[in-house]
């Protein structure tokens, strides 16, 4: 029993020992990755403001340049159509094209009822559907036109 007694005060040290040398390690290596990772965030930040020095492509000039070649092409579709006099009439035919989208919309669902109705998975089904999809992407445009032609 006196041989256990002596033994026990050996056994805590070394265990104590390899609890603090752990502790120790995950400390240094946590310090290790933090140094490593701050250092990365750093060195990020200083390749952001070289690159942040660097010139524009293009300076003022060009783009007043640019901007003014776009502005004459506009004033010259717009002559082409005489938009100031025929606003009026554009604004007709994108209407009425609406409605005939809206028309030919219903008609094709009408037509195809039995067909969108029983199993839309079915060949014939989806190639209405991708129909009636199309019309729904140029009904868009027409509500863009509508759009452009109240703005102006």
């Amino acid at each position: 029993m006196a041989d256990k007694d002596k033994k026990l005060p050996i056994v805590y040290t070394f265990g104590l020992l390899i609890f603090f040398g752990a502790i120790y390690a995950l400390f240094s290596y946590g310090s290790h990755r933090y140094c490593v990772m701050h250092e990365g965030f750093k060195n990020q930040k200083e390749e952001r403001t070289i690159k942040d020095d660097k010139k524009p492509a293009i300076d003022e000039e060009q783009i007043k340049q640019r901007t003014d070649q776009i502005q004459k092409l506009l004033d010259e579709v717009y002559d082409e159509l005489n938009f100031d006099h025929n606003v009026d009439d554009y604004e007709d035919l994108v209407e009425d094209l609406h409605d005939l989208v809206d028309a030919s919309i219903l008609n094709n669902i009408m037509k195809n009822k039995d067909g969108l109705s029983s199993n839309l998975t079915d060949n014939q089904s989806m190639a209405n559907i991708k129909q009636m999809n199309e019309l729904g992407k140029f009904q868009d445009i027409l509500k863009n036109m509508k759009t452009f032609l109240h703005k102006n």
